[in-house]
C-alpha cells in the first residue's frame, strides 16, 4: 500500500494599520504596520512589518515619492486582499514564494510639463530572503533585485498617443555550490525598451502597434561550480485592432503577439510556484478578447 503524506492547510493571520498625514502643504506621509503570521507543515514565520512613505509635490504637476517597507509573502485568496497594496505608489505585494521576507526601498518622480505630456521614473531595490525547501527542510537563500524605470507618454492628438519606456532590472541570488539548475540562473540583467503608438477613431475603431527591444545577460552555475554566461538581444513586435462597444459597454479586439514569429531566448525572473511567466514568447500568438463593462 502506498502511503501519502498529509499536508494540512496553512494557518495565516494578518493585522494591519495604515494612516496618511498631511505634514505641510504638498507633503504627505504614509505610516503603517502589519503583523503577519504564516505557518504550514514546513515554514513557520511571524513578522512585524513597518511601512513608511512620503509624497511631495513642491510645484503643480510634479510629484516626488519615496518609501521603505518590509513584507512577508503569504498565500492570498484569488490573489486578492483588502490590505493596501502600495506604499506611495510602490507595489508591496509581489509574486514571491510563500514565506519570503523582504525589505523594499523606492524613489520615484512624476512630472506633467504640458497637458498632454507625462514623464518620470522610479528606482526600486529589494533585499530578499527566500525559503528553499528540500527533503522537508527549509534553507534561506539571499536575493537582491533592483528595477529602474523611465517613461514618457504623449498624446499630441485626440486620436493618437505615443509611449516609450526604458526599463533595467538586475536580479542576483546566492551562489550555491553543487546545485546545477539551468532553470534558475544565478543572476539576470535585462534592458527593455518598448515603443508604442495607439490610434483611435470616433466610430469606435482602435488599433495599436508596438515594438520592444530586449537585451539580456544571464549567469548559470555549471558542473565545475563556476559560472557560464549567456546572452541574447532582439526586437519583438505586437499589434492589435479592435472596436469599442456603444455606451461604454466594453470592447472586442484581435491581438497578435510576436507578429513576425521571432525566435529568441528570454528568461523570466519569476520563480514562484507554477510556470515561468513572460510577456515575450518565442512564437507568434493570436488572442481574441471580449471585455464587458457593467
Amino acid at each position: 500500500m502506498q502511503k501519502h503524506r498529509f499536508n494540512p492547510l496553512p494557518n495565516i493571520y494578518t493585522g494591519y494599520l495604515y494612516s496618511q498625514y498631511k505634514i505641510l502643504n504638498g507633503l504627505t506621509s504614509i505610516l503603517g504596520v502589519s503583523i503577519d503570521i504564516y505557518n504550514d507543515a514546513i515554514i513557520q514565520k511571524n513578522q512585524l512589518n513597518p511601512k513608511i512613505g512620503l509624497i511631495w509635490s513642491p510645484i503643480n504637476n510634479l510629484t516626488i515619492r519615496g518609501a521603505t517597507y518590509s513584507t512577508l509573502k503569504k498565500p492570498l485568496v484569488a490573489s486578492q486582499t483588502i490590505e493596501p497594496t502600495q506604499i506611495a505608489g510602490f507595489n508591496q505585494f509581489l509574486d514571491d514564494l510563500n514565506g519570503t521576507t523582504s525589505w523594499n526601498y523606492g524613489v520615484g518622480i512624476d512630472f506633467q510639463p504640458y497637458e498632454n505630456l507625462y514623464i518620470g521614473g522610479e528606482v526600486i531595490w529589494r533585499a530578499i530572503k527566500q525559503p528553499i525547501i528540500s527533503d522537508h527542510t527549509v534553507k534561506t537563500q539571499d536575493r537582491n533585485d533592483s528595477t529602474h524605470l523611465a517613461y514618457i507618454y504623449w498624446s499630441p492628438l485626440s486620436w493618437a498617443t505615443f509611449s516609450s519606456e526604458y526599463q533595467f532590472s538586475k536580479f542576483k541570488r546566492d551562489y550555491t555550490l553543487n546545485n546545477i539548475d539551468f532553470t534558475y540562473p544565478r543572476s539576470i540583467s535585462t534592458h527593455i525598451v518598448p515603443l508604442s503608438i495607439n490610434l483611435y477613431h470616433s466610430s469606435g475603431l482602435f488599433s495599436k502597434f508596438s515594438g520592444t527591444f530586449i537585451d539580456q545577460n544571464i549567469e548559470f552555475v555549471n558542473d565545475q561550480n563556476s559560472l557560464d554566461k549567456d546572452s541574447d538581444n532582439f526586437w519583438t513586435f505586437d499589434t492589435a485592432i479592435g472596436f469599442r462597444l456603444p455606451n461604454k459597454f466594453g470592447s472586442l479586439s484581435l491581438e497578435v503577439r510576436n507578429l513576425f514569429d521571432k525566435n529568441h531566448k528570454y528568461h523570466s525572473t519569476f520563480d514562484a510556484s507554477g510556470s515561468h511567466l513572460t510577456d515575450f514568447v518565442p512564437e507568434r500568438e493570436f488572442f481574441f478578447k471580449l471585455n464587458i463593462a457593467y
